[in-house]
């Protein structure tokens, strides 16, 4: 029932409102930041919060400083409430894919819809850069995981991004770029942007998007494009994210990846949540018949409880 709560409030607003949720050129020595939402079809929760927050800065005449872009991202698989019609729109932008982009597209037998999608956001963000000017760059994605999970950030390395991700109080997730690759994190990372991924909790828990709605309040505080003054409720967002996790301002690294290949059964134990003990030669689930056995103490992060997915779960050990 709640998911399709969360899926009825988000389908017209695809057709409704389209992909760009939010956009504004100002002041070149303001920040440039870039919001992105729904990357994963069965993630709606970011792209209800984008909606909630800047309708509320627009019907308010909250003035911005800088650029800001605000958009949804697999509006197909959103529709469809898939993670992904045929490919994961979250793993296709690597070096040799947007070479593709940028030298001539992709030949016909290599469309999907998921490609689609991903032409038209390059196609969106390079016409946002064309026209809009700031001095810093932010990329900041927002996701929801299929466990239970206290809201976490991630970032793909250990530099600036990290400074501003702990600024939060979220533990913090360091390395996953050494597991992942070709997310859109990975691409803005590489262009030099400060990129952030936010992960505010369960797929379709309503608190997901109140939760997604204060880091998008605090995110424009942090980057400049408001002042903590003009944000309705400023403490009252931060309280709310503070508290949920023993780990705030802490920084964590993947030290195991339990991959799912094309044709395996995986199952977990039902149960799992994210940032939970588990120790060396626990079963925690199957994986081909299989009793899947925990190789090394840690923390698992990430439990996948969906059918479509290349990650069964990580290990995660804290490192500050």
């Amino acid at each position: 029932m709640v998911a399709h709560k969360l899926r009825k409030e988000v389908k017209p607003l695809l057709i409704e409102r389209g992909r760009i949720v939010f956009s504004c050129c100002g002041d070149a020595d303001g920040p440039f930041v870039i919001f992105s939402a729904g990357i994963h079809g069965n993630e709606p929760s970011g792209v209800l919060a984008l909606h909630h927050v800047f309708d509320e800065i627009v019907s308010q005449n909250i003035g911005i400083n800088g650029s800001v872009l605000a958009f949804v991202g697999n509006r197909n698989a959103l529709n469809m409430g898939q993670r992904y019609a045929t490919i994961d729109l979250n793993r296709l932008w690597t070096d040799d894919n947007i070479a593709r982009l940028q030298n001539g597209g992709f030949k016909p037998a290599e469309l999907n819809p998921d490609v689609l999608e991903m032409i038209k956001i390059h196609e969106l963000i390079s016409n946002f850069e064309n026209i809009a000017g700031g001095k810093e760059h932010y990329f900041i994605d927002l996701h929801t995981t299929s466990a239970p999970s206290v809201p976490f950030a991630v970032v793909d390395k250990d530099t600036e991004s990290l400074r501003v991700a702990l600024k939060f109080p979220l533990p913090v997730i360091t390395n996953l770029n050494e597991f992942l690759k070709g997310t859109m994190l990975n691409y803005h990372d590489k262009r030099g942007f400060c990129g952030l991924v936010f992960e505010a909790g369960q797929h379709y828990d309503p608190m997901s998007v109140a939760k997604h709605e204060a880091i998008i309040w605090l995110t424009l505080a942090e980057t400049g494009a408001l002042k903590p003054e003009q944000i309705p409720g400023y403490n009252a967002k931060f309280a709310l994210l503070n508290g949920l996790s023993d780990d705030p301002h802490k920084k964590f690294k993947i030290i195991f990846r339990q991959g799912i290949a094309e044709g395996d059964s995986f199952e977990l134990i039902p149960g799992f949540v994210n940032f939970q003990w588990v120790q060396q030669g626990d079963v925690l689930g199957t994986l081909n018949g299989q009793p899947l056995v925990c190789p090394a103490d840690g923390r698992i992060f990430m439990p996948l409880y969906q059918s479509k997915g290349e990650d069964g779960y990580f290990l995660v050990e804290r490192v500050m």
